[in-house]
């Protein structure tokens, strides 16, 4: 038998702080070119550490230097375990997540099939032209909405289009979020195969259907990192990380959003056996 406990945000950040020294260990004795991005990376720079309420971390590498990684990463816990579409059945996501085990999760609005996590993103070479951009731009973003709704376990009283979406949501429940998850990791490493040697541009393409174009970076930004603190540890962000912050989320970056706005991405409770 086994029963469960509610985590506090900060239990979660304990757990992921766990992780992402190991995580981050690992890539800098073997010379990987990972940078912070999104909001680990807001954090390092304006809390030097973690956002108060966030509940994730994401880690991005270079694609080459990413299928590396999966490939030979494993942690030293025995409850923390890399998960992606190669390693686990019915996987949510066209990338990697290193998870603890003896957790779980539960999403107010969407499936999600992990405990507690960090999130480990390729970076993918994407078109210089900005029309073929948009373009791949857009078929990733079609297929993101195909695969987030067969996730959706509830929608919100005064959401735009709600009976599409719940029209769209019984039809490709039938498909499956792990077919869409691959079809964006294939479309993915097409798209960086056929640009890797004719451009300068990287972009965590497997979610761009969520920040579009706004973390688009050059090779050199990633080769060439700027150091931040987080925890009291150097690690890496984006080269020119306050250009990087602006372009993602404003000038105001450094301001602390309204409560409303100061979202989680689940509840998370901790399996005990009795």
């Amino acid at each position: 038998m086994s029963n469960t406990k509610e985590l506090t945000i900060s239990e979660v950040q304990h757990v992921m702080w766990q992780m992402v020294t190991e995580a981050i260990e690992f890539m800098e004795t073997n010379h990987l070119h990972y940078v912070l991005t999104g909001g680990s990376a807001l954090g390092a720079v304006r809390h030097q550490g973690f956002i108060p309420w966030d509940d994730d971390v994401d880690i991005a590498l270079p694609r080459d230097e990413y299928e590396w990684f999966i490939r030979e990463f494993t942690s030293e816990a025995p409850t923390f375990k890399l998960r992606n579409l190669s390693t686990t059945s019915e996987w949510f996501y066209a990338y990697s997540r290193i998870v603890d085990t003896e957790t779980q999760s539960e999403g107010r609005w969407a499936q999600m099939n992990t405990g507690v996590f960090i999130d480990i993103f390729p970076l993918d070479a994407v078109p210089q032209n900005g029309m073929m951009r948009r373009l791949v731009f857009s078929a990733m973003k079609g297929l993101d909405v195909l695969r987030n709704s067969t996730r959706r376990v509830a929608f919100r009283t005064d959401e735009k289009h709600k009976w599409v979406k719940q029209l769209l949501t019984g039809l490709t429940k039938r498909v499956g979020t792990a077919t869409f998850a691959t079809m964006q990791q294939q479309l993915a490493l097409s798209v960086n195969r056929r640009y890797a040697n004719k451009t300068n541009l990287l972009d965590l393409f497997v979610i761009s259907g969520l920040n579009g174009a706004r973390e688009l970076m050059t090779v050199d930004a990633v080769r060439t990192a700027d150091v931040a603190t987080f925890n009291g540890l150097a690690v890496r962000v984006p080269q020119d990380v306050n250009n990087y912050l602006t372009e993602l989320y404003g000038d105001d970056y450094m301001q602390l959003p309204v409560y409303a706005k100061r979202k989680t991405h689940a509840t998370y409770k901790k399996r005990f056996n009795k």
